[in-house]
């Protein structure tokens, strides 16, 4: 049976952040020697500044050395690491907020299911980083790339922490789930959020919904990004009401649905929508909850499309109508990408897009001839 080591993160030093390199062609296979004598320090020096370790390094020299380490494609976690080591058979999974909402964050319960099993059958062991910040993972980059795993799996990514860039630069083995849609060196598997978000408006088009709000998830994850530019565009093209104040910002969670979806229906019958669009199902929960808190049953008088079909969606009043992602699939996807980026971290970069599937439940229906007043 594979096991599940859950590993705190609160005292790793920051990666390194280079420079722009000038002057030299890059090439690859140096040694830290190299680095050391185009810089004209010793390997001990070159060392320090790249594992950020607290010697005393001016800020000069610390800048002369990282511009000599972009500059000759010096990769520490292959050149310094890879050619000494050997295979743990351990794969790291990074995921913030994971050890606070483990629990009940069923979409990343999925993921790790499908992980979990999919290593078992190479006989790999799993260790769950769980910090609670995207800087935290930032900060803590060392600690994953100490060579206690061969490799790693990124679920999400955040836009404003370049962690991949840092994994990229140090030469570890890695692949992004639910991110990197738009890097071309990262390994990825994503969901074509499009045809999803396509396939969710469609189908409320077909009850004669036009009047169809979107609540969003947090706008620094790809897919939120993606999710929101569909249904942006795809309202525009297919003919809906394309009124702002239909499209609430918010966060993957329940109480950013329930927060959103009183902000969306505190309007007057005529004015209110009369279905949403949600960028998960915990989100879509928390439209439900608003509902019952305004006496709007669900779905005479609203419809609600979520997006993930996690566990609970098909046991919510009503049934949730959703659009399924292959979750344990995915997971499953992302350990095979990974063995062969540690068999072979030069080979192609895989960018995997699974097609999700609508499923109807009970959620969604005709639109109501009639806005019915709240309460």
């Amino acid at each position: 049976m594979s096991e599940i080591e859950c590993i705190s993160t609160e005292d790793a030093a920051a990666p390194i952040t280079p420079e722009r390199a000038r002057g030299r062609r890059a090439r690859t296979g140096c040694s830290i020697a190299d680095v050391a004598r185009a810089c004209g320090v010793s390997a001990m020096t070159v060392s320090n500044v790249v594992n950020n370790r607290g010697a005393e390094v001016s800020l000069q020299t610390r800048e002369r050395v990282l511009q000599a380490v972009r500059s000759l494609n010096y990769r520490p976690g292959v050149n310094a690491v890879q050619r000494r080591r050997t295979l743990t058979h351990a794969l790291g999974v990074i995921f913030p907020d994971a050890g606070n909402e483990l629990t009940e964050n069923l979409y990343f319960a999925a993921v790790l299911s499908g992980i979990v099993t999919r290593a078992t059958a190479h006989e790999q062991v799993v260790s769950l980083f769980a910090p609670e910040l995207w800087s935290d993972v930032f900060a803590s980059l060392r600690k994953y790339t100490d060579g206690r795993c061969d490799g790693l799996i990124v679920v999400t990514s955040n836009r404003e922490i370049d962690i991949l860039g840092a994994l990229i630069e140090r030469g570890v083995p890695f692949v992004c789930l639910s991110g990197a849609h738009e890097n071309p060196q990262a390994p990825s598997i994503t969901v074509d959020n499009t045809y999803g978000v396509e396939q969710a408006v469609r189908h409320l088009l077909d009850l004669g919904h036009t009047r169809i709000g979107n609540l969003q998830g947090l706008q620094l994850a790809d897919d939120a990004v993606e999710r929101s530019a569909a249904f942006k565009s795809l309202t525009e093209s297919l003919g809906c009401d394309a009124d702002p104040r239909l499209v609430v910002n918010g966060s993957f969670t329940r109480s950013s649905g329930c927060a959103g979806a009183l902000s969306l229906l505190d309007q007057d019958a005529s004015s209110r929508p009369t279905a949403i669009v949600c960028a998960n199902d915990r989100i879509a929960i928390g439209v439900l909850d608003a509902a019952r808190q305004l006496g709007l049953r669900v779905p005479d008088d609203l419809s609600i499309v979520g997006f993930d079909d996690i566990l609970t969606a098909e046991i919510t009043e009503p049934g949730l109508t959703t659009v399924r992602q292959p979750l344990k699939q995915m997971g499953s996807a992302a350990v095979d990408i990974l063995l062969e980026r540690i068999d072979d971290l030069n080979g192609p970069v895989q960018k995997l897009v699974m097609r999700p599937e609508l499923i109807v439940r009970g959620s969604t229906a005709r639109k109501p001839s009639i806005n019915r007043t709240k309460g």
